[in-house]
């Protein structure tokens, strides 16, 4: 541009181009990704929920029905991978036509005005070859826009499923994410300034709990009250029992207390701090449960068990911070012997060292909840809650 400005200008004529091109390129195939994702993961939802359901498969003889299925929703994310590679490959050839059309314009030019005596041939080299070399830069990017438009996608899908929205505070919205920052509001006359407010962490954690006009409804059915003014005290140190009949909102009060979801209506407080000041790491320290579904991963007995130290924060007695890797076997065999399993696990092919299976697969729904318990044995937190612990051994269940 500081040689011969109307020469740079020539040559990269088709830069303009090449940037419509893309654009195009990159709308055309928004629509193509989207479809890539849905059909996969519509095959791979599929998949999960035929094998975890392979009895009721079988007895069925649904076996060919659900594999041609699958077939189906992995032909059409392959037809939208080839839409995609068509129109890529288009793009990119035309984008190639048009940089490698720097040569015809930039010589042509370059002899023009070296005719015409406007310019040295060693000025039309060093101009030509510059613009050529920032084309070619242009030309590796391309193939990177292809990662680019896919990430887009992938997290424009992922914000729908978060839906996070920061300038909401946690107090005055039941439905907000947890961890939200809380900003207070002021009254119409005050000007409105919002603050983020640090959560408090105590020192210590007693486990007193205090339920004070309680209302909840899921964000599925915001008219379906679950809770409705609902007023309990629990204890520090004592083992208290909730009953009632099928959704009368046991595993509700649970699920609040574990912060997995925030009250619509009242206050919720733990030893006398109000959960929508207590810092929710503290919470999640101190607060462990066994639930009817227990998850356990595709590792060895050992690993599953003291997979509870995750998140547990410093041990109270030493101060230091214990990971799942200094668990050792002793007290996982002592958790195991508290949680009634030690007797199976010693009769399993490698013992400690055998493999569940994903999701536990090995095991029987009984033992993966007794074994959810030697878990929580080994975090050994402030406060444990039972969803219906025994639901799964035949007997009745209770929170």
């Amino acid at each position: 541009m500081v040689r011969s400005p109307v020469l740079a200008l020539v040559t990269l004529s088709t830069i303009p181009i090449i940037l419509i091109l893309q654009i195009i390129t990159q709308t055309i195939t928004r629509a193509m990704y989207e479809a890539e994702r849905r059909a996969f993961a519509e095959a791979s939802t599929n998949v999960e929920r035929a094998t975890s359901a392979i009895s009721t498969v079988k007895v069925h003889n649904a076996q060919k029905s659900e594999s041609e299925r699958f077939d189906r929703l992995v032909d059409r994310g392959i037809a939208a991978l080839l839409k995609q590679a068509i129109v890529w490959a288009t793009s990119t050839s035309l984008t190639d036509f048009f940089l490698l059309s720097t040569f015809v314009t930039g010589f042509w030019y370059g002899a023009k005005i070296v005719r015409d005596g406007k310019a040295s041939p060693g000025t039309v080299m060093t101009v030509f070859w510059a613009c050529l070399l920032g084309a070619n830069y242009l030309q590796i990017l391309v193939p990177q826009l292809m990662a680019i438009t896919k990430a887009k996608n992938s997290m424009a899908s992922l914000r729908t499923v978060i839906k996070d929205d920061p300038t909401i505070p946690a107090p005055n919205n039941p439905f907000s994410p947890v961890g939200t920052p809380i900003t207070p509001t002021f009254p119409s006359s005050a000007k409105a300034r919002p603050l983020s407010i640090k959560r408090i962490r105590p020192t210590r954690c007693r486990g007193e709990f205090n339920l004070r006009n309680v209302s909840f409804a899921y964000p599925t059915r915001p008219d379906d009250l679950v809770l409705r003014d609902v007023t309990l005290f629990v204890p520090p140190g004592e083992t208290t029992f909730i009953v009632g009949g099928s959704g009368s909102g046991k595993s509700t009060i649970a699920q609040l207390l574990l912060r997995l979801y925030v009250a619509g209506g009242g206050e919720i407080t733990m030893d006398e701090q109000s959960f929508a000041y207590l810092d929710e790491g503290f919470c999640r320290e101190h607060i462990a449960a066994v639930q009817q579904g227990c998850i356990l991963f595709d590792m060895s007995v050992h690993d599953n068990v003291a997979m509870g130290l995750a998140g547990a924060g410093p041990d109270p007695k030493t101060g230091f911070v214990r990971r799942p890797a200094d668990v050792t076997r002793g007290e996982v065999v002592e958790a195991c012997k508290m949680a009634m399993i030690h007797d199976f696990v010693e009769s399993l092919p490698e013992g400690y060292e055998t493999k569940l299976g994903t999701g536990g697969s090995a095991l029987s729904g009984g033992q993966r909840q007794r074994l959810a318990i030697a878990r929580a044995r080994i975090r050994d937190p402030t406060v444990l809650i039972l969803g219906e612990p025994s639901s799964g051994r035949g007997q009745g269940g209770f929170s």
